[in-house]
């Protein structure tokens, strides 16, 4: 998956706390585990919301070939 995906810089957010809701509210977090890929100037190119692992690398995957055939 990360040869797919090329540099990846995982970030992991505490949506209850109080000085990351503007970011929980930026991205329109309503659940959680909430995955989102953004491309590198922060514009979400996709959302996963799967947590079984194939399933999720297909996922990963497909939003990652979608947006490099741009």
């Amino acid at each position: 998956m990360v040869q797919a995906v090329g540099q990846v810089v995982p970030l992991k957010l505490d949506v209850d706390r109080k000085e990351v809701a503007p970011i929980a509210s930026k991205y329109s977090v309503s659940a959680i585990p909430a995955i989102f890929l953004l491309d590198a100037n922060g514009k979400v190119i996709g959302k996963v919301e799967e947590s079984e692992p194939a399933k999720f690398a297909a996922a990963v995957n497909k939003i990652v070939k979608k947006y490099k055939a741009k």
